[in-house]
C-alpha cells in the first residue's frame, strides 16, 4: 500500500509541476485512462459503464514515476 501511495504521490507531483503525470492524456480520439491498482494500466477506447462493467479496448502497462526523496 505504500508503494501505491508513493507512485500516486509522484504521479501528481509530476503533474502538477509539469503539467505531465507520466502518461497519455485522455482524448476523444483514443480515450486513454489510466487503471490505478497494483499494476497501472493505460486502457483505451471506451469508459467502464455506471454497471462496474470492464473498460473495452487493449491495456498497456505504463511506467510511473518513482517516488523522489
Amino acid at each position: 500500500m505504500a508503494d501505491l501511495a508513493a507512485r500516486t504521490h509522484a504521479a501528481w507531483v509530476a503533474f502538477a509541476t509539469h503539467g505531465d503525470p507520466g502518461w497519455e492524456p485522455y482524448g476523444t480520439a483514443r480515450r486513454a485512462t489510466m487503471h490505478i491498482d497494483d499494476a497501472w494500466r493505460l486502457r483505451y477506447g471506451a469508459p467502464a459503464s455506471s454497471a462496474g462493467e470492464s473498460a473495452v479496448g487493449p491495456t498497456a502497462a505504463v511506467p510511473v514515476p518513482a517516488p523522489r526523496d
